[in-house]
């Protein structure tokens, strides 16, 4: 996994987290996940997306009080460096 997001649950009025609420985060392949806010209404989850700009969308679906929220978090992936190492070890005609 290499990336790793952090979301938080917000009270628009009051500024307070919202916890124990249902999260989704539908990643760029259409896949998703669903989990809850924490107790301080964060939720972290770690994701392996693929390298270059990915978009992700995070729903709060809404309850009795709150209603939905929607969000989208545009993740840039860099590829990982590599090194080639190459040595001879036979150069003798024939």
């Amino acid at each position: 996994k290499n990336t790793t997001i952090e979301i938080t649950l917000k009270d628009t009025k009051t500024q307070n987290n919202i916890s124990n609420a249902e999260i989704t985060i539908t990643l760029p392949d259409a896949q998703t996940i669903t989990d809850k806010t924490d107790n301080n209404g964060k939720l972290t989850k770690k994701l392996d997306l693929p390298a270059g700009t990915n978009k992700i969308t995070i729903t709060y679906p809404g309850n009795r009080t709150y209603k939905e929220a929607t969000t989208d978090l545009t993740v840039d992936v860099e590829k990982i460096a590599t090194n080639i190492m190459a040595e001879i070890v036979n150069n003798t005609a024939g």
